[in-house]
């Protein structure tokens, strides 16, 4: 057990109080066993999720240096306003994500209670829209969201 190894079991033949000591231990190996297989799996959906974090962070921090990149270089007056904006967009969606971490940070630690709360879709899909398009259309890909009124 010591060793992370749960699966050993302790048979003692008769039902005396080394007996039931044997039974609880068994008991108690097995819960054991079942505790750990949860915390593994919760360790492993912990990794899986901040490796998608991560991911998710890196998508707007691509598109400003992507946008800063071009706004060095670009000398219409117009166009500059345009990366501006664009750049302003990548910032919000990054500060999104961070609060968004933070607030799932807090809801594990028991500190947040979730409000459910209804929200126009249109909303997120005009985030995503602006925080993804440059990155897909530098890889030469368009990405097109479709309007929505659903809440």
């Amino acid at each position: 057990m010591a060793s992370g190894d749960f699966s050993g079991r302790i048979e003692v033949p008769n039902r005396d109080e080394l007996g039931n000591l044997a039974g609880n231990l068994n008991r108690m190996n097995d819960e054991l066993g079942r505790l750990y297989r949860q915390l593994e799996a919760a360790n492993l959906a912990k990794s899986r999720f901040l490796a998608a974090a991560s991911h998710d962070l890196r998508q707007p921090l691509h598109a400003l240096n992507l946008f800063v990149a071009q706004l060095r270089t670009e000398t219409d007056p117009v166009e500059r306003s345009r990366v501006t904006a664009q750049i302003d967009a990548s910032v919000t969606a990054m500060n999104d994500l961070f609060n968004a971490l933070l607030d799932i940070s807090k809801l594990d630690a028991g500190v947040l209670a979730p409000e459910l709360t209804t929200f126009p879709v249109a909303h997120i899909l005009q985030r995503i829209e602006r925080t993804f398009a440059p990155a897909a259309q530098e890889k030469g890909l368009r990405l097109r969201v479709v309007p929505s009124d659903a809440w």
